[in-house]
């Protein structure tokens, strides 16, 4: 694809030249739940892979979590949903500890930008940043027409 100079100089350096790509994660009746990543990587997917070998259980756990959100939406228990109202994202959690970050795009799509391991009581600020960067790097791609799905 090719891409003019001026698309590009809008986007974090950290994106891909080539965009975002959005991988579908789970499709409902409520919502689509998409994975953000580029050509070459998609956090999530890593993560949850890495996830399954090394706690099927927490993976399971997860998987039943990305489901039941695709036919219902996100959960209105904040022990499975915490909303961040100042930056428009929210998160997704397990009680096992897996945190998947994510934002509304659209009526029906849930954007997933990363997961994580929570290591302490608190959301670390770091992955909520990481999260509203990753909306704002959405945003900006969008608006440049540098988003592919691939399903």
């Amino acid at each position: 694809m090719k891409v003019s100079q001026k698309g590009i100089d809008n986007i974090n350096p950290q994106v891909n030249i080539d965009g975002v790509v959005l991988r579908k994660v789970r499709s409902g009746a409520s919502c689509i739940l998409l994975a953000m990543g580029t050509d070459r990587t998609c956090q999530l997917f890593d993560f949850l892979a890495q996830l399954v070998k090394e706690d099927p259980g927490e993976a399971a756990r997860v998987a039943a979590l990305l489901d039941r959100t695709a036919e219902h939406g996100p959960p209105k228990d904040e022990t499975k949903c915490r909303f961040f109202k100042s930056l428009r994202i929210f998160e997704l959690k397990t009680r096992g500890g897996v945190r998947i970050m994510a934002f509304w795009e659209e009526s029906r799509l849930i954007i997933c930008s990363h997961a994580f391991m929570k290591k302490s009581q608190k959301t670390p600020d770091s992955e909520k940043k990481r999260a509203a960067d990753a909306k704002a790097d959405y945003v900006k791609a969008k608006a440049h027409n540098l988003i592919r799905r691939v399903d």
